[in-house]
């Protein structure tokens, strides 16, 4: 992860944006994530979206991170990162079931660097709580 600081602000350079962004507790969770998605999971820096926009009308909202499974564009992944100090609750689970209308992914995930929580469909469809996601078993 490269760091520097611009006139006495933290910056991080997002690899998927290709862009200096300001390092808040936030930021640095979901910098972590992309690295691991990319890194150790072997998803495509094109494929991943920072700030996805999701919504319709005047309920647009932004999505932290969408990652998707091939050129198809089908969504595999739909991540919601907190800072650090943030406890996982019942609000990051709506925000992130709201996101899931939109985008219907495979996989939904919630971190704060700390703890994650994490849910994948099933074989039948069904969206169920896991441990970890099936592409991390091996990891």
């Amino acid at each position: 992860m490269r760091l520097t600081n611009l006139r006495g602000q933290a910056l991080v350079f997002d690899i998927c944006r290709r862009r200096w962004v300001k390092l808040t507790p936030e930021e640095w969770v979901r910098q972590h994530w992309l690295h691991y998605l990319i890194g150790d999971l072997g998803f495509s820096k094109s494929l991943i979206k920072v700030e996805q926009t999701v919504g319709k009308g005047t309920s647009m909202f932004r999505a932290d991170v969408v990652a998707y499974r091939d050129a198809s564009l089908t969504p595999y992944l739909i991540l919601e990162c907190k800072a650090a100090h943030v406890p996982l609750g019942e609000s990051e689970l709506q925000q992130l079931l709201h996101y899931q209308h939109y985008i219907a992914a495979h996989a939904l995930a919630i971190s704060n660097g700390l703890d994650h929580i994490f849910f994948e469909k099933n074989s039948e469809g069904v969206m169920q709580p896991v441990a970890k996601l099936s592409i991390m078993e091996n990891k």
